[in-house]
C-alpha cells in the first residue's frame, strides 16, 4: 500500500510538470501536433513515476535486508 501511495504522489507531480510543459508548448511553440505530444505526456505522467517508484522500492528492499529490520 505504501508503494502505491508513493507512485501516485510521484505521478501527481509528474502530471503537474506535464501541464506546465503543455502550457509552455502552447505559448512558445505554436506548431506542435497534439497527438504526438499527448503520447509523450502519458509516458511522462504514468511511466516515469513507475520507474522512479520501482527503483525506490528495490533500494528500500535491499537496505532493509542488509540491516535486518
Amino acid at each position: 500500500l505504501h508503494v502505491v501511495k508513493e507512485y501516485f504522489m510521484v505521478a501527481n507531480y509528474m502530471w503537474m510538470f506535464c501541464e506546465a510543459l503543455h502550457l509552455h508548448l502552447a505559448l512558445v511553440v505554436v506548431f506542435v501536433r497534439e497527438e504526438r505530444t499527448i503520447k509523450w505526456f502519458f509516458g511522462i505522467g504514468w511511466g516515469f513515476p513507475f520507474i522512479i517508484t520501482l527503483v525506490h522500492s528495490i533500494i528500500r528492499i535491499a537496505v532493509c535486508e542488509d540491516t535486518d529490520l
